[in-house]
Parts: C-alpha cells; sequence; structure tokens
C-alpha cells in the first residue's frame, strides 16, 4: 500500500511538473509572438482631411500639410506658406489620416513671419480621437518662437505612449504674447500600424485561464 501511495504522489508531482512546463513554453510563444508589439517604425502619416476652428482668409489651413515653403528641413517666412486662426486664440486643427493609426511622435514648424512672430504657438495640447468625434488629451507641450527668417527648423514631439487614433488634434493653449491672432507654419505626424496589447497582458491572461483550467481538472478529480 505505502508502495502504491509513494508512485501516486510520483506521478502527480509528475503532472504538476508537465503542467508547469505548458506554463512555461505558452510563456515563451506569448512573450517571442508579441515582441515587437509596442515598437512602430516610425514613417509620414498622409493626412487625408483637416479643419481648423477658425482660418484667416489669407491664410490657407491646406499650407499646414502640403509642404509649401520647405525647402529640405527648414521653412521659409512668407506668411501665404502658413496657417493662420484669428478672433482670438483659444483655436485647434485637426488632422485625419482615414484609418487608425499608432501615432508615436509630430514635428511642427512655428508661425515664421516676420514682426508678427508673437502669433506662433507657445502651448498646446494634442487630443487623439479614433472616431473623428470623441477626443481626449493625451499631452501637453511648449513650442520655441519662431525665427522670422527662412530655413525655419523644426521641433519634435514625441507622445508619451504609442497612441491608436485616426484623428490628431492640436489644441492651442497660449501663443508668444498675442491675443487675436495664431498661426502655424508646417505639421507633420508620424508613426506606424496601431499597437496591439503589451505582452505581458496577453500572457497574465492566457495564464489566468490555463490557472482556471487546472483547478477546474484537479476540482473534479475531487
Amino acid at each position: 500500500m505505502q508502495y502504491l501511495d509513494h508512485v501516486r504522489s510520483q506521478m502527480q508531482i509528475g503532472h504538476r511538473n508537465v503542467l508547469c512546463m505548458k506554463f512555461r513554453n505558452l510563456a515563451i510563444v506569448i512573450i517571442a509572438a508579441f515582441a515587437s508589439a509596442g515598437v512602430v517604425n516610425a514613417d509620414e502619416f498622409a493626412v487625408t482631411s483637416s479643419q481648423a476652428s477658425s482660418e484667416h482668409p489669407n491664410y490657407s489651413l491646406s499650407a499646414l500639410t502640403n509642404g509649401a515653403g520647405l525647402t529640405g528641413t527648414g521653412h521659409n517666412a512668407n506668411y501665404p506658406d502658413m496657417w493662420m486662426g484669428y478672433g482670438g486664440i483659444s483655436h485647434d486643427v485637426t488632422f485625419g489620416f482615414g484609418t487608425t493609426k499608432g501615432v508615436e511622435s509630430i514635428e511642427i514648424w512655428n508661425y515664421n513671419h516676420p514682426g508678427s512672430l508673437d502669433r506662433g504657438v507657445n502651448n498646446f495640447n494634442v487630443l487623439a480621437s479614433t472616431d473623428g468625434s470623441n477626443f481626449s488629451i493625451v499631452d501637453n507641450f511648449d513650442l520655441s518662437i519662431g525665427t522670422g527668417v527662412d530655413g525655419l527648423t523644426s521641433e519634435t514631439f514625441t507622445l508619451s505612449s504609442i497612441t491608436n487614433a485616426s484623428n490628431i488634434r492640436i489644441e492651442i493653449v497660449s501663443t508668444h504674447g498675442n491675443t487675436n491672432f495664431v498661426g502655424l507654419s508646417e505639421v507633420k505626424i508620424f508613426g506606424g500600424d496601431p499597437v496591439v496589447p503589451e505582452p505581458h497582458t496577453l500572457l497574465l491572461a492566457s495564464l489566468a485561464s490555463m490557472g482556471l483550467t487546472l483547478r477546474r481538472r484537479r476540482s473534479a478529480r475531487g
């Protein structure tokens, strides 16, 4: 009898070891499959739609995304190649991609017309939406004042985390001093495919499911 009990005990230990091995193998497979899930190879997104809460008749919103005024990485100081809102500074500009993307960073050239650099954006919020209607703030940044001469360089703002969005909105909080007008020269948005849940999230869910199955089997054996 003692011999049979010993054999039974060893079989149970062996069974548990097999299950542990399965757990470990599952973890390895999941991590290997999704190790690069949160990594985005940053490409510039093609903007398929744009809108602004205000657009001065002498400045076109399309100038923000059509490359007008750019020579290499520098932007000129000609106002027709910039966007400007008027009637206060509480304005925003929204860019759509036509499909959900994994947004990683935004590159901005500030308003650069000489003599009115105070119209440039100082502080702004970045908002994201997956449906074009409901937006939430994902980050806040400060943008340096323009130079007023040709060759203005951009600033790149990396989001605190890769954000799934079909639309990105720049919401102006403050200018560099002007209270009636606000403007920008060019905007580019970068990222890649939408991100999937982090590997550890999937791993925990899978292990929890297998653990529940194991407990049920043990309960069934009494």
